[in-house]
């Protein structure tokens, strides 16, 4: 159990300058997990089997996916980087991923065999 303890000030209309504090204690249970044993759904039909995105087989996995993350944790025992979504992407599409990001002035490394970003 862990103590969260918060101290507020209340205002009393009609008495200026004056503020009663209140201690207040909340009582939290908490249950700590790591992120090996969170279980979540698997992707809808349709959806990418590895991001569970809605997106064509040739462009990058979503990164930022939920499912991804987990899942990518669970296999590789970190968070998967954009160079990690764009792994089984083509070198030309690797490239219009890049542009699209660095337009919004974003870079972004997707692992490029060249040597480029």
């Amino acid at each position: 159990m862990v103590n969260q303890k918060a101290v507020f000030s209340i205002w009393q209309p009609g008495k200026t300058g004056t503020s009663k504090r209140m201690e207040v204690r909340n009582e939290v249970k908490v249950r700590e997990f790591g992120v090996e044993d969170v279980r979540i759904f698997p992707p809808a039909p349709g959806k990418c089997p590895i991001c569970a995105a809605d997106h064509p087989a040739e462009f990058p996995h979503n990164k930022d996916s939920l499912y991804y993350q987990m899942r990518f944790w669970q296999e590789h025992g970190r968070f998967p980087t954009w160079k990690d979504a764009a792994a089984h992407c083509s070198d030309e599409m690797k490239r219009a991923f890049m542009r699209g990001y660095a337009e919004r002035g974003i870079v972004i490394d997707v692992g490029l065999d060249d040597g480029d970003a």
